[in-house]
């Protein structure tokens, strides 16, 4: 208690006792007594009124940050909401593009180096029913065509 020893606290009380005599000695313990239990008493307001503020203080700011979580989450699960659609979104618009490609790709020859050679042949027989129509001298077929977004072509004939 206090870091004394029984020996000190021995020769404390001895000297009280030679000091203020055995018929005060009681009084002046029970005035020491009464003053303990009031300081005792006044720290421990005062840590429960310290206590008090910091939990209105703690209070008051949970209070003010409940609406802002409460809006975090909401635009959280909107943004969660909206992620979705899109990803709906981009799937329907992928299907679609790979519907048309196959839909494309079904009337595109396998061997699109032909498509020049078609085109020509489709000039020359139409050529030739204006010729025999018109009588006409020949109209000259051009026996390439070239279009550089093509690529190169070997002529066969």
């Amino acid at each position: 208690m206090f870091g004394i020893s029984g020996g000190e606290l021995f020769l404390i009380i001895l000297v009280a006792l030679l000091f203020f005599g055995s018929k005060n000695l009681p009084d002046i313990f029970k005035g020491l007594g009464k003053a303990y239990y009031e300081f005792k008493n006044a720290t421990n307001s005062i840590k429960t009124e310290i206590t008090n503020s910091t939990n209105s203080i703690k209070n008051e700011i949970l209070d003010q940050s409940n609406p802002i979580a409460k809006e975090l989450y909401e635009a959280k699960q909107a943004l969660a909401a909206k992620e979705e659609e899109l990803k709906k979104y981009v799937e329907q618009q992928k299907s679609e593009i790979e519907k048309d490609a196959t839909e494309v790709k079904e009337h595109i020859p396998e061997n699109t180096n032909t498509i020049p050679q078609v085109i020509h042949s489709e000039l020359g027989s139409v050529a030739r029913t204006n010729n025999k129509r018109n009588s006409q001298p020949n109209v000259e077929v051009p026996k390439t065509i070239s279009d550089p977004s093509l690529p190169a072509q070997e002529d066969s004939n």
